[in-house]
């Protein structure tokens, strides 16, 4: 049995200037009122697949997040500042065979256009491509969420022109060389 995280208490630290920050596993006690008023946002959710068209409660968000805690093959950073979750990253679908994952990223409302985005995806790819065995994350961003496409070339992941997922997303890469 393969785990990416053998702690749930590791915590990656990621220094902002004058501001208390770190990445580390989300835990279902950690959901407050923006998280999930983020996640019923028509504005963030538009370039989401999964949560379109559901309406997250409390309760639905901390069982979100409990499925990921008892799963080898996703895992759910998020990036805290002053001991307050203000984004998450999911690593999802992981293939321990071919050693890759895929990553999205989401910084709730009110907070985005800071730098938190890059800053927790570069964080968690870094630490994952370094220290967990991954060789590849990959990311599907549509081709009109120009936000998340530099997000993710900020945090070192490359586009490949024709390469698309299944629903016409663009794939973005980083590779273990590239850290």
């Amino acid at each position: 049995m393969k785990t990416l995280i053998e702690s749930s208490s590791l915590v990656i630290s990621c220094g902002l200037e004058h501001r208390n920050c770190s990445v580390r596993i989300v835990q279902p006690t950690d959901v407050h009122e923006n998280y999930v008023n983020s996640l019923n946002s028509p504005q963030i959710t538009q370039h989401m697949g999964a949560s379109k068209g559901f309406t997250h409660t409390f309760e639905s968000t901390q069982d979100f997040i409990r499925a990921h805690l008892n799963s080898e093959k996703n895992y759910l950073f998020g990036l805290f500042l002053e001991n307050t979750l203000v984004g998450t990253s999911r690593l999802h679908d992981i293939d321990w065979n071919g050693l890759f994952a895929w990553q999205g990223v989401l910084i709730f409302k009110n907070l985005q256009g800071k730098g938190f985005g890059s800053l927790l995806v570069k964080t968690v790819s870094d630490y994952v491509l370094q220290y967990c065995g991954i060789s590849k994350i990959q990311a599907g961003i549509l081709e009109r969420n120009i936000i998340s496409q530099k997000v993710f070339l900020k945090s070192g992941f490359h586009h490949f022109e024709n390469d698309t997922t299944f629903d016409g997303r663009q794939i973005w890469i980083k590779e273990k060389n590239s850290v």
